[in-house]
């Protein structure tokens, strides 16, 4: 392999790592905002009107969408 191989090789490889890193950073911002969306979550246990039970969203208060 050349030297101007070697080097575009390295150049590639330092490219892949910097997008790996923005991608782990990006998932770690949505694994925050989905822990904080799980306290929005429940559970209504079985009854006799409904054997499985259901999971429901709430949402309550102010929203803030940033919509300005």
């Amino acid at each position: 392999m050349s030297e101007k191989q070697l080097q575009e090789l390295l150049d590639s490889t330092k490219e892949i790592a910097r997008s790996l890193g923005s991608i782990s950073e990006s998932l770690g911002e949505i694994a925050g905002t989905l822990g904080d969306m799980s306290l929005c979550v429940d559970h209504i246990p079985p009854n006799p009107y409904c054997p499985e039970g259901r999971s429901i969203f709430r949402i309550g208060g102010h929203v803030d969408t940033e919509n300005y």
